[in-house]
This record gives structure tokens, C-alpha cells and sequence, in this order.
């Protein structure tokens, strides 16, 4: 059963670092004013690679056990 829950809450583990990212990455836009979504595009960024990172620390228990 902890297999499921953690397989279920995969899709919270990569949408909410990436939304976070492009919340922060627009605020930071808007407050420093700046023309191009610089901000928003890096937060993407950062998003994408801690979502990466959490998806394999979460899975990397799964694999190990299925090829022991």
C-alpha cells in the first residue's frame, strides 16, 4: 500500500515545485520590473530540476527493490 501512495503523489511532487517556481519567477517580474520573463523562465527552470531531483529520490527506493 506504501508503494501506491507514493507512486499516487508523484504528480504533487513535480506540479508543485514547477507552479512555485513560475508564482516566484512572476512576482520577482513584476516587482523589479523588468521587460522580459527572465524571472519567470528561470523559475521554470529551477522548478523543472527540483521536481527532476524529488522524482528520483522518490523512485530510486521502488527501483532498487525491484532489481533485488
Amino acid at each position: 500500500m506504501h508503494k501506491a501512495f507514493r507512486l499516487l503523489s508523484l504528480g504533487f511532487v513535480v506540479a508543485v515545485p514547477i507552479l512555485g517556481g513560475i508564482a516566484l519567477g512572476i512576482f520577482l517580474d513584476s516587482k523589479l520590473e523588468v521587460k522580459n520573463p527572465i524571472f519567470t523562465l528561470g523559475g521554470i527552470l529551477l522548478g523543472v530540476i527540483i521536481s527532476g531531483w524529488a522524482v528520483y529520490l522518490m523512485l530510486k527506493p521502488l527501483l532498487s527493490e525491484k532489481y533485488n
